[in-house]
């Protein structure tokens, strides 16, 4: 188990947004807000797939238990896809059913959030197992600061998805 008071505050703040981010995907959510589009921006599914896919990222970046990187090949395998007419570097996602898209939800961060519980402090100041990308290679260099990372890049998705349930009147 971590020994890390920063480490343990991380994971509550991780295990609140990813009870956020399944409340998000179930109140209210019908198929068709999912995937629906306002203007430009991406879809609630379109979040919700993304953050999945960063879930299993940071767990094969964190070396999170044996099956890391099979999960993480799996989400990407499963719902990222390439679209030839979007701008270079754009990543769009297959329109996973909402279910589909819960279940794998729920399940890849009851496993991130249980292999993240049982880190150790040692292991959070080795440097990710990922090839980091040249740009964030001077300020990514434990898996501490990748899973800070993380942590940031989860609430932003959550404020788009929140953004986007309040203009369909998810929410009160």
């Amino acid at each position: 188990m971590t020994s890390s008071k920063l480490c343990s505050f991380m994971i509550r703040q991780l295990e609140h947004r990813y009870r956020v981010m399944e409340r998000s995907l179930g109140h209210g959510m019908t198929e068709d807000l999912l995937w629906k589009r306002l203007g430009d921006r991406p879809p609630i599914g379109w979040h919700a797939a993304h953050v999945i896919e960063a879930v299993a990222s940071t767990a094969e970046a964190v070396a999170l238990g044996e099956g890391a990187i099979e999960v993480a090949e799996a989400v990407r395998m499963g719902a990222r896809r390439r679209d030839p007419a979007a701008p270079r570097n754009a990543i769009s996602y297959e329109p996973l059913g909402l279910r589909a898209l819960v279940d794998e939800w729920n399940r890849l961060s009851s496993i991130h959030l249980a292999a993240l519980k049982s880190l150790t402090d040692g292991e959070l100041e080795k440097p990710p197992i990922v090839e980091v990308h040249e740009a964030f290679q001077s300020t990514l260099t434990s898996r501490m600061v990748f899973l800070e990372g993380h942590l940031f890049h989860v609430s932003y998705h959550l404020g788009a998805v929140g953004l986007l349930r309040a203009e369909w009147r998810l929410d009160p």
